[in-house]
């Protein structure tokens, strides 16, 4: 169990008008959903302050605290949303491509659903293993022109010779 409290200044701002309150007027609990972490789900008990907006003319009153990553009134967490999200849109692109009962959309969801966690981290990072991918791919192709290395000093160095940056411009067609 995870228990938070807020103490972001801009969480006490009046979404009515806009105004920060100054005066508590009671401590409300939530408990919003999150993903789940460790293999376990995560049980979040945020205390929440009930703020009393100090402009006399707002139609608000009173309003709960809240943060972008649970607005308010939300039960869900917004990492929770998008990744509800992101399932669904998973799901409906494989359930499309089955559907259409074209072999290579069938192939093409199997090889996306088999790869989805590599796909992901690339989404979301931005960084990708295709460099070492492709000095993987040079090196096996020199193992197989050379039928096999016997002597491992040998191999290690037709493997670096083969992946240095001018090996690998030199080796671009055209």
């Amino acid at each position: 169990m995870v228990q938070v409290s807020t103490t972001e200044p801009a969480a006490r701002t009046c979404p009515g008008c806009g105004a920060l309150a100054t005066r508590v007027k009671g401590l409300v609990t939530t408990r919003p959903r999150d993903l789940d972490h460790g293999g376990g789900p995560v049980r979040v008990h945020w205390l929440k302050r009930r703020w009393v907006c100090r402009e006399t003319t707002c139609r608000r009153g009173s309003f709960t605290e809240a943060i972008p990553q649970i607005p308010a009134r939300m039960r869900t967490t917004s990492r929770l949303r998008h990744a509800a999200g992101a399932a669904v849109a998973r799901y409906e692109f494989t359930r499309h491509c089955i559907d259409s009962r074209h072999p290579e959309l069938i192939s093409l969801a199997q090889t996306v659903d088999e790869w989805w966690e590599g796909i992901e981290a690339y989404i979301l990072t931005g960084i990708t293993n295709a460099a070492s991918e492709g000095n993987n791919r040079l090196i096996k192709l020199e193992a197989r022109n050379a039928f096999g290395f016997r002597n491992p000093t040998n191999q290690r160095l037709r493997s670096r010779c083969a992946t240095t940056r001018r090996a690998r411009r030199d080796a671009l067609p055209g």
